[in-house]
């Protein structure tokens, strides 16, 4: 709902490793919500593909050749939904 970007990452080691996801919202929309797009994750969604947290950003960084910069993204924080399990 409201998402107009989005980037899912899948950060840390072989055995700890957890998928954040990164969203933006669309242009001159208000930012969507986090809780509200995980709970449409859950319905769509096979659980181990849904996200651990959510990072909610106005844009998400781009590269030089209009691709999302993920390396960017793992330094990013956004209004973030932090949901276990």
């Amino acid at each position: 709902p409201g998402v107009g970007d989005a980037a899912v990452l899948a950060p840390g080691g072989p055995t700890d490793r957890v998928l954040v996801a990164h969203v933006a919202g669309m242009p001159d929309e208000p930012l969507p919500d986090a809780r509200a797009i995980r709970t449409t994750m859950r319905h769509n969604l096979p659980g181990h593909m849904v996200p651990a947290r959510i990072h909610v950003h106005e844009r998400l960084p781009m590269t030089s050749r209009g691709k999302v910069d993920r390396v960017a993204l793992e330094t990013m924080q956004g209004d973030v939904a932090r949901v276990a399990g």
